[in-house]
């Protein structure tokens, strides 16, 4: 779910050969993902369908949900109502995947610095933020994953969040 321009469906198919991908996001970003997907000559296991994560029902039936850089965008209360949803749409043990910008995560102060000035454009442009990890994790838990956990990844102020049923 989520991730329209196709990369990490793609990568995701490519190393697990009997897996499977449906991408649901905006009509817009789908369209640079079926692009990516016909090229990767994928489209037999990764099937796209337009919606609005907020407004919309989100697909069921599925073992992993990646939410890339899509909390950012959100206020806390639609974040919380996203990973219910998420989590409706989940199989019983599923996990949910996200990849976010992330407060604190870096101990140089001039990176630091950008985050917060990227956090200010997220406000202004979408009425969300770059959240802290604690800020995230109370969400989840609170929408039903347990064992939620952080794996920092190269880039700079960005981690994983893993959570499960």
């Amino acid at each position: 779910i989520g991730g329209g321009h196709g990369e990490y469906a793609i990568a995701l198919c490519r190393k697990h050969p009997s897996a499977t991908a449906l991408i649901f996001d905006g009509a817009q970003a789908l369209a640079t993902g079926k692009a990516s997907i016909a090229n990767a000559n994928l489209q037999s296991r990764i099937q796209t369908q337009v919606g609005n994560f907020l407004t919309d029902e989100l697909p069921r039936g599925f073992d992993v949900a990646l939410l890339f850089n899509i909390v950012h965008g959100f206020t806390p209360a639609e974040n919380i109502e996203l990973f219910r949803k998420v989590k409706g749409a989940l199989n019983p043990g599923g996990q949910l995947v996200l990849l976010e910008q992330i407060h604190g995560t870096n101990p140089l102060p001039v990176m630091d610095g950008a985050t917060h000035i990227l956090s200010m454009a997220y406000y202004h442009l979408l009425g969300g933020q770059v959240y802290t990890f604690e800020d995230i994790q109370a969400w989840m838990t609170a929408a039903g994953f347990t064992n939620i956990r952080r794996k920092s990844i190269l880039q700079a102020n960005s981690a994983l969040i893993i959570g499960n049923l």
